[in-house]
């Protein structure tokens, strides 16, 4: 069972893009160095901002976090297009209105995609960035 909401996401994202691109990876906050592309990192916990309560206990929240896909955009050596235009739709399609597993002994009770931004990277001529943005409606 995960105990932060990065790791209820990774077992998701995995599950989602595994069928594509077997052998996916989905990391917590950053890859290892080298590590070759496709690959997903995963940043939980930016803001978490409770809801409102009638008892003034514990209650829900709103977590915001983001997943970030990163694709190299053509094979160098021949020119090829090889990012995948898979993936990113069955991320957004995928998590969108999604029941995960609980965090630790919370209840996640959906997560919602409220943003997505697809770019080439200007620092890298070869490099393509997907940055969504996922609120996870949970138990605080």
């Amino acid at each position: 069972m995960p105990l932060t909401s990065e790791g209820v996401l990774k077992t998701l994202v995995q599950s989602l893009l595994q069928p594509i691109v077997p052998g996916l990876i989905a990391y917590r906050k950053r890859a290892p160095a080298g590590q070759a592309r496709p690959y997903v990192t995963i940043q939980g916990r930016i803001s978490v901002v409770p809801g409102p309560s009638e008892d003034g206990g514990s209650g829900t929240a709103l977590e915001l976090a983001q997943i970030d896909l990163w694709q190299d955009w053509k094979d160098l050596v021949t020119g090829a297009i090889t990012e995948n235009y898979a993936l990113l739709p069955a991320l957004e399609h995928g998590l969108h209105g999604a029941r995960t597993a609980p965090i630790g002994a919370r209840t996640v009770y959906r997560v919602y995609v409220t943003n997505c931004i697809d770019m080439p990277e200007p620092d890298e001529e070869n490099l393509i960035h997907a940055a969504l943005t996922v609120e996870l409606m949970r138990e605080l």
